[in-house]
């Protein structure tokens, strides 16, 4: 049987419930801890553990800080989870989480990557305009999706997470309704309303700031002497190299997450599946449930909240 843990990305966090929850945890406490000491040395205004204890907001003060107290919880729970002595075959995230994950794999220092992601925190924030992010769906597939995520000359965000039928788009008013007019032209599409603002976080455009973090990502050679390993949500494959690993921290900011492709190459190996959730959210688990995959050949574990699936 094959351990994967799942590191979720930006609504990991997202409930205010996990996060009141979360912060009584001591592994989570030491964590924002140490995470708000870079941001004091920093000279950044933001008290993740006011965060913490925060009602959502429609800010985008609010949303950034609230995914630098992401990852810091994301490796809390690891920690706590690692502290019990529990197998790990693989790690797995999506999107932000794979900050977390590189962390917790042993590829990254803690503080080096906080201090990327924080310095990726503040360029998003320096260039986006008003807008809403939204999800939209297909009800089925009418056309290649790849045809319509190369969006760059429309300026918008485009992320696919749970199938080939399901993806984020957002950006600036006017160019959301330029690019709808591509969009338009398939049938059975709805659209949803997440976010009052614009979470670019998948865009060409912000490639150059993807690149400042990978100075931050140390050099990891020795892989055969791990005992788990990190499987790409954007590649589909096992990473083996370090030139893997900075490509797969560069490509994830821009480039459309391919979860349900990456869960359905793991279960291709034929061996049962725990899946484990660090979260705190539980949106990996619920993408996994809706895929088409025989329910005897894996389990969902949400080791958050103790509950089984």
């Amino acid at each position: 049987m094959k351990t994967i843990l799942l590191f979720p990305g930006i609504d990991a966090i997202e409930s205010e419930q996990l996060r009141k929850k979360a912060i009584q945890w001591p592994e989570v406490v030491t964590r924002i801890e140490e995470a708000q000491t870079i941001l004091d040395r920093a000279k950044v205004s933001i008290s993740l553990k006011e965060v913490m204890h925060s009602k959502r907001q429609e800010t985008l003060e609010w949303f950034s800080a609230m995914v630098l107290a992401a990852m810091a919880v994301q490796v809390g729970v690891f920690d706590r989870y690692s502290k019990e002595g529990k197998p790990i075959d693989i790690l797995l995230g999506m999107s932000l989480g794979d900050l977390a994950r590189s962390v917790c794999a042993g590829v990254s220092s803690f503080s080096s990557t906080f201090i990327g992601l924080l310095q990726f925190i503040q360029q998003v924030s320096s260039t986006v305009g008003s807008g809403s992010t939204y999800q939209v769906k297909l009800k089925k597939r009418e056309a290649d999706i790849t045809s319509f995520l190369q969006c760059e000359n429309f300026v918008v965000a485009i992320s696919v997470y749970q199938s080939d039928v399901s993806f984020l788009v957002s950006g600036p008013i006017e160019n959301l309704k330029n690019w709808s007019v591509v969009i338009n032209k398939l049938k059975d599409v709805t659209t949803h309303e997440l976010f009052k603002i614009p979470i670019p976080l998948h865009h060409e455009l912000l490639k150059s700031v993807a690149l400042s973090i990978t100075p931050y990502i140390q050099k990891y050679t020795h892989f055969e002497n791990k005992n788990h390993e990190i499987f790409s949500s954007i590649f589909g494959k096992r990473l083996r190299t370090s030139a893997d690993l900075n490509a797969d921290i560069v490509r994830n900011i821009y480039s459309p997450v391919n979860f349900a492709h990456s869960i359905h190459r793991i279960m291709e190996e034929g061996e049962f599946v725990e899946f484990i959730n660090i979260g705190p959210a539980a949106t990996m688990l619920a993408f996994i449930k809706q895929m088409d995959i025989p329910r005897d050949s894996y389990k969902l574990t949400n080791y958050f909240s103790y509950e089984i699936h």
